[in-house]
């Protein structure tokens, strides 16, 4: 399967895991998730991310480190070392880093 597919294979999947956890109390923060995610999946395509014509070096080394964080936040959610609430901030700041990273290539 090429990268471009499952690329959007996991955006869809983790949308549609987080629209199956969504509570009244959390509906707009889901919604803004699964938003980001769904606006990002063309963004996220092998030709624009590893293309270094496109983006500088510093930049793919920032974006892994957000991926990087949200493999290791999974990882403490998981294992229930960190709070819902916790984790509820700490994936919005790395969504916020994210999108001031994805505005700057545009």
């Amino acid at each position: 399967m090429e990268l471009n597919k499952i690329n959007k294979l996991v955006h869809y999947n983790v949308v549609s895991r987080l629209s199956k956890e969504t509570t009244k109390d959390n509906t707009l923060e889901v919604g803004m998730v699964c938003d980001g995610y769904l606006m990002r999946i063309e963004n996220l395509t092998p030709s624009n991310f590893f293309n270094s014509a496109s983006e500088d070096t510093i930049t793919k080394i920032k974006l892994n480190a957000l991926r990087e964080q949200r493999r290791i936040l999974r990882e403490l959610i998981d294992t229930d070392e960190v709070s819902e609430g916790t984790a509820l901030k700490l994936r919005e700041a790395i969504n916020y880093d994210e999108m001031v990273i994805v505005d700057s290539m545009t």
